[in-house]
This record gives C-alpha cells, structure tokens and sequence, in this order.
C-alpha cells in the first residue's frame, strides 16, 4: 500500500496491490478499507468441460462504501482460459458496476 497527496480536499489516497489470491480474507479487506464484501463464492462450472476441467472462479461482491474511485486490474474477459489435455476453454470472466 502506498499512501500519496492528491488534492486540498484530501490529504492522501491508497494505491491497493490486492493480489488476485484464491483466498483473500474478507476480513483483512473489511477491517482495511471502506469496503463490504457481499459475496465469495466459487463460480461453479466456470473452468470448462472435458476429462480435465479446470478450476472454478471466484465471484466477488463489493459494496463501496465511501465515495471512491476503484480501478480494476484482471484478465480473461475477453479471451476464454483455454482447455488442456483435450478439455475445453472455461468461461469469461465479468466486471460489473452496480
């Protein structure tokens, strides 16, 4: 976390290097910023089918709490992950803004 001046009206803003962990504790996330998590679940047939499928994906609802500005680093949201071993590709992912 870097903490850095922005403007008169505030004093500073964090940069947040959440990293894209399987199992970031909500706690940590709720105890730190003005954040609610509303869902974590696994995304259930998400890593595709064959005799190989891959893992599930994880949904994640936030609740904002503070007026903010939140920037979203991800992948596969466009492409799908691809199969393996004769599996096909698992499903894209999605950002949405409520």
């Amino acid at each position: 976390m870097q903490r850095r001046p922005v403007s008169r009206r505030r004093r500073w803003s964090k940069t947040i290097e959440w990293t894209n962990t399987r199992d970031s504790p909500v706690e940590a996330l709720e105890r730190e910023y003005p954040m609610r998590v509303r869902r974590y679940e696994l995304r259930r047939g998400s890593g595709g089918a064959g005799a190989a499928p891959g893992g599930n994906g994880i949904v994640r609802e936030l609740e904002v709490l503070e007026a903010a500005t939140v920037s979203l680093v991800t992948e596969r949201r466009r492409s799908r992950p691809p199969g393996a071993e004769g599996g096909a590709p698992g499903r894209t992912g999605s950002s949405l803004d409520a």
